[in-house]
């Protein structure tokens, strides 16, 4: 009996390893796609020739 419950025990570990990992990885992509969210968030206007435009007078004035 005490056999059963270690292969059980081990294969548990394993897998709560697995989920373990899944969730860093998780967690990696979603700051990945937060930062890009942020990115284009900060961007004024989504037509490029727009932001172009907006970009150009920008350094101008400075």
């Amino acid at each position: 009996m005490s056999t059963q419950i270690d292969i059980d025990t081990t294969w548990i570990l394993k897998q709560l390893q697995v989920g373990e990992q899944a969730v860093v990885e998780f967690k990696a992509e979603a700051t990945t796609i937060q930062h890009t969210l942020d990115k284009l968030n900060k961007q004024v206007s989504p037509n490029f020739m727009t932001r172009y435009i907006e970009v150009k007078e920008g350094l101008g004035k400075k």
